[in-house]
């Protein structure tokens, strides 16, 4: 009897449960709304998170030298000036983390509303021993926002180039290769100098082409060598583009996960207030009887 009766009291707590939460459906269907809404809102607006990536080519820590002795060193490369970018984008980086975009959008010609929702820039590079360190740096970028990287690979360029210690480098080696360019428009002209003499005596044989060290072949080297250098002095940027960013395209994660999960998350807390309402009128009439 004992047995019956016990199921008979589960079977009427259920009922009760089972009433209780029919009279209150609309708190029950409004909690799960309420976790779908949630759901779609913060998977719209708070969830976005856009990567993409640029390269850029590092000029090499070119040795100038060779051009005065015109001879060849065996450890020309010595420093790596793909640390000196990858420190540049470091401290950007800090800018970004310190919550400082107005600095950083001043030092990359941006304004700030250019930078809203960036998140983070990194780099990275690889490099052989031995070999000449200019390379291809991988510069990775994290925003919420995907039509920031339409300006932010210019403004990356400029901040790298226009970086005091940059600038300072590049003067310097702007000053170094007009001096060699002077130095060699005057070997060329003794050059020229002894080649009329020569003709002059008629010391023919020391002239001709495929002879080592003949006139000719040292003016060759001498004129392929300012031509060089007169590029190189055109071109004194510490970091050229090779791919920009590209605009990475809107993805929508799968919500059907997190739909499941934040409705019965919500369902749940409907199924407290329903509880907490229930209990708050039983105390009510409880403290009446009590008054009565």
């Amino acid at each position: 009897m004992e047995n019956n009766k016990n199921e008979i009291d589960l079977l009427e707590l259920l009922i009760k449960i089972y009433l209780s939460l029919k009279r209150y459906w609309l708190v029950l269907l409004i909690s799960v709304l309420a976790g779908i809404v949630f759901t779609i809102v913060k998977n719209i607006y708070f969830d976005k998170s856009y990567n993409s990536s640029m390269s850029v080519s590092v000029k090499p820590e070119n040795d100038y030298m060779y051009a005065l002795t015109f001879q060849k060193f065996s450890n020309r490369y010595e420093k790596n000036p793909a640390e000196i970018v990858t420190g540049i984008i470091n401290q950007a980086n800090k800018l970004i983390k310190s919550d400082n975009i107005s600095l950083l959008a001043k030092k990359m010609n941006l304004s700030k509303s250019d930078l809203i929702g960036l998140k983070s820039i990194s780099s990275e590079y690889n490099f052989e021993t031995g070999e000449a360190p200019g390379s291809i740096i991988q510069i990775q970028a994290n925003s919420s926002d995907s039509k920031i990287f339409k300006k932010l690979g210019n403004g990356i360029l400029y901040l790298i180039n226009n970086n005091s210690f940059v600038k300072e480098k590049t003067s310097e080696d702007s000053l170094m290769l007009v001096r060699i360019i002077k130095k060699i428009d005057i070997k060329l002209s003794e050059l020229d100098s002894l080649q009329s003499k020569f003709l002059k005596d008629g010391k023919i044989t020391d002239l001709i082409i495929f002879k080592d060290n003949s006139f000719f072949g040292e003016s060759v080297k001498l004129t392929s060598l300012k031509e060089k250098i007169n590029k190189d002095l055109k071109n004194l940027k510490e970091v050229e583009l090779v791919d920009n960013f590209y605009i990475p395209k809107t993805k929508y994660a799968s919500i059907k996960m997190p739909l499941l999960l934040n409705s019965i998350m919500f369902l749940f807390l409907g199924i407290i207030i329903i509880v907490f309402i229930e209990f708050n009128k039983k105390a009510k009439s409880f403290e009446q009887n009590q008054k009565n």
